[in-house]
């Protein structure tokens, strides 16, 4: 993002702190918990009595080389605002509210603000450093996010964004300043679909296209393939060996040249699997009502993975990778099962991975094709469409 803000405040509501979706920033205490400090450095110790004020945050902090621990000593809660690792905010910024008598280990290099007190009452700071003591990095809420500021509700407060992703919100999907201009990303979403297996006419019409590209290439090896090279060349451009990690579309050709039937999962994912046949990109589908948005685009923290749809463990280090408040869940090349389509799905977010030879203009056309499909296979209405560059 440019360091102009965008303007206005991008909203966040504080969940509940739960020990499985702080795992990617640290450790949650809870009554009885220990945790151990000072074999690995010094250990710093405050104890700051904490006064309830506007929940805005303006800039975000990280201490590369300390663990920070925070304890609310009252019944008080407090709210903490996360926003990944790296040499910058990495994002989605999520915020936790941790009850009081609670607290939380903060990884070394985990950017967040506060803790932000919801009433008055002191809290309890130890920093564990294994090096310089006051190193303290900072970056604003503008230049990383594009917004103003970031302001602070409880998801039963007015104005608080409900589940799922809204893809009208001019912060709903955006690409992290490392990969803009490397890619777009086309996206869709749908209500009211309903999902169910493909229907005969589906399967009639993916064994057609199969048919119809087996005589097209049959007789050639993928590389010769021309519809190929552009999306190569993207993960090429973003570090990655299309021969050894291929994009989904690709692989998806792979299947048909080799004889083999196409995959069958539902209606959904299976009319999206012959639009990635037709155009050669990569696709996601989404159910949106999973997605905890916003959403980025961004390359993979250190040791961060999601599950693969039948795929296990899929590690996505240095790897763009679509991340939302609950984290990485999605790519070119496969996606979670935590975000993955079922039969309950009734709102869906498509996402077209585009190679930067394809001009914004020119995004159109894709969009329709595969609107137009989903509706004919799955009904519901298409509800909004973004492009992201």
């Amino acid at each position: 993002m440019s360091t102009s803000a965008v303007g206005g405040d991008l909203v966040l509501a504080a969940r509940p702190v739960t020990a499985e979706a702080f795992a990617a920033y640290g450790r949650l205490l809870g009554p009885g918990d220990r945790v151990r400090l000072g074999d690995k450095g010094s250990v710093l110790l405050a104890l700051d009595a904490k006064e309830a004020g506007p929940r805005r945050v303006r800039t975000f902090q990280r201490f590369p080389d300390a663990r920070r621990v925070l304890l609310g000593l009252s019944d008080a809660a407090m709210v903490l605002v996360v926003c990944g690792t790296g040499d910058a905010p990495a994002g989605p910024a999520a915020a936790f509210r941790i009850l009081g008598g609670n607290g939380v280990v903060l990884d070394a290099g985990v950017w967040h603000a506060g803790p932000l007190p919801l009433s008055d009452g002191p809290v309890l700071e130890a920093l564990e450093t294994v090096g310089v003591a006051d190193r303290l990095d900072r970056r604003s809420v503008a230049e990383v996010l594009g917004a103003e500021g970031l302001r602070i509700l409880l998801p039963d407060e007015f104005g608080a964004p409900g589940p799922g992703l809204d893809l009208h919100d001019d912060y709903a999907v955006r690409i992290a300043d490392g990969l803009r201009g490397r890619l777009s990303l086309g996206c869709l979403a749908f209500d009211g679909i309903s999902v169910a297996d493909s229907d005969e006419a589906l399967r009639q019409d993916g064994e057609r296209l199969a048919h119809e590209l087996a005589a097209q290439w049959g007789d050639r090896a993928p590389s010769e393939v021309p519809g190929l090279e552009p999306v190569r060349a993207l993960y090429r451009g973003l570090g990655i060996d299309p021969t050894k990690t291929r994009p989904s579309s690709e692989a998806l050709l792979r299947r048909v040249l080799q004889g083999k039937p196409l995959y069958r999962v539902n209606g959904l994912v299976d009319a999206l699997n012959l639009c990635s046949l037709r155009m050669l990109v990569p696709f996601g589908a989404y159910d949106r009502a999973r997605v905890a948005g916003p959403v980025v685009l961004r390359p993979g923290g250190p040791g961060e993975g999601f599950e693969g749809i039948g795929r296990g463990r899929i590690a996505v280090e240095g790897r763009p990778v679509l991340a939302d408040r609950e984290g990485p869940f999605g790519n070119p090349t496969a996606d979670s099962l935590r975000t993955s389509v079922s039969h309950a799905t009734t709102r869906a977010l498509v996402v077209l991975y585009l190679p930067p030879t394809v001009e914004a203009s020119g995004v159109a056309p894709y969009l329709d094709a595969v609107s137009a499909t989903v509706l004919r296979h799955c009904g519901g209405v298409e509800s909004a469409r973004r492009v992201v560059t």
